[in-house]
């Protein structure tokens, strides 16, 4: 028995399902400054995006290179990913996104006739990764990239994690401060994808990742392809299977 998917209808809500599990990120931005990252983006944007906003006073990056529509002057040239920018804003901005949430590919490019759902879900991972983060020694501006909030003390108490330890101090815009060293202060979670945050790290380090890049959701039944009961369009096998 080989892999087959007879039911294209049935994978259209699959798909459907994981666009609403991985939505373009919409960022907000209030008058005054403010730190934003470009939404867990895989290609860097560039930066004339903001060319038609008035609103936008100026841009700067973590390295003082800067962005002034209104004199048409601009070296630092595009958005990052991962990384986050200051931007200054006459009046608020918003919703704006800089790409698509989730990279699905087309059905009609798929060959159904030998493919499973897992080996689709392989392609969909490989298209989506995790965005990886290189910190230099002292401050740093970034976003973390992820569709859901990261919770700070749990990055710090995970064991699989160590390298958040490189870290000395996290900022957000607000002013709430976390002092790695100390495992003190009032900031919480490193909001999702847009927001943008300031680190001091003790190192050069990465690259690190704050999540995985997409979500995918779990349709349980047989997955052995030898078993009478296999279903193509499973993900995860619940030890059902009969021969």
């Amino acid at each position: 028995m080989s892999a087959q998917i007879t039911d294209s209808l049935a994978l259209e809500g699959i798909f459907q399902e994981i666009t609403e599990l991985n939505p373009t990120s919409e960022i907000y931005l209030d008058e005054g400054w403010n730190m934003f990252g470009i939404g867990g983006c895989h290609n860097p944007q560039d930066i004339s995006f903001f060319d038609d906003y008035e609103q936008v006073h100026s841009i700067k990056d973590y390295k003082g290179n800067i962005y002034l529509p209104s004199w048409g002057f601009d070296n630092i040239g595009q958005l990052e990913v991962g990384k986050a920018y200051w931007i200054k804003l006459t009046a608020p901005l918003g919703p704006i996104s800089f790409c698509e949430g989730v990279v699905i590919p087309p059905i009609e490019f798929l060959d159904l006739n030998t493919l499973s759902l897992p080996d689709i879900y392989q392609m969909i991972v490989l298209l989506n990764p995790p965005i990886e983060h290189y910190f230099e020694e002292g401050w740093n501006i970034f976003e973390t990239g992820c569709a859901n909030p990261v919770s700070v003390w749990e990055y710090y108490y995970n064991y699989y994690d160590p390298w958040f330890t490189n870290f000395k101090i996290l900022k957000d815009d607000n002013g709430f401060v976390f002092f790695v060293d100390w495992t003190f202060g009032d900031l919480q979670t490193l909001n999702g994808m847009g927001e943008g945050f300031q680190a001091k790290a003790e190192i050069d380090f990465g690259p690190v990742s704050f999540c995985e890049g997409v979500h995918l959701p779990i349709y349980s039944g047989c997955i052995d392809e030898q078993a009478i009961n296999y279903n193509s369009l499973v993900s995860e096998d619940d030890g059902s299977c009969t021969y």
